[in-house]
């Protein structure tokens, strides 16, 4: 539970890769003292042990060559069966961003 988005969370399938970017990002900024979380919103605890649970099964199958091969030629989608021109130019989704920060200066007016 994430008392920030006051919704049950679940680690996000990129976060991974996007973290180490955003850390980098802000410390060629010279910002030192950023943290950095990514995670998908779920209905419920249950739905975010499954769908967790699900997530870390998918990637040990893919590290497995028997099984990535399974999957690289029966289950996932091969390169170029991505969406259709319509559903990329008509398609959407949904992302709430939280942030948190504190300041040790204040600011004023003059």
């Amino acid at each position: 539970y994430d008392p920030i988005s006051e919704s049950y969370v679940m680690p996000f399938v990129m976060a991974s890769a996007n973290a180490p970017v955003v850390r980098k990002s802000n410390a060629l900024l010279g910002r030192t003292n950023c943290t950095y979380r990514e995670v998908q919103a779920v209905d419920s605890w249950w739905k975010g042990v499954q769908a967790t649970l699900s997530l870390y099964t998918f990637g040990v199958l893919l590290t497995l060559p028997p099984t990535r091969w399974f999957l690289t030629n029966y289950v996932l989608p091969k390169p170029g069966e991505g969406p259709t021109v319509q559903d990329q130019e008509t398609g959407y989704f949904e992302s709430q961003v939280y942030a948190v920060g504190s300041s040790s200066s204040s600011s004023s007016s003059s």
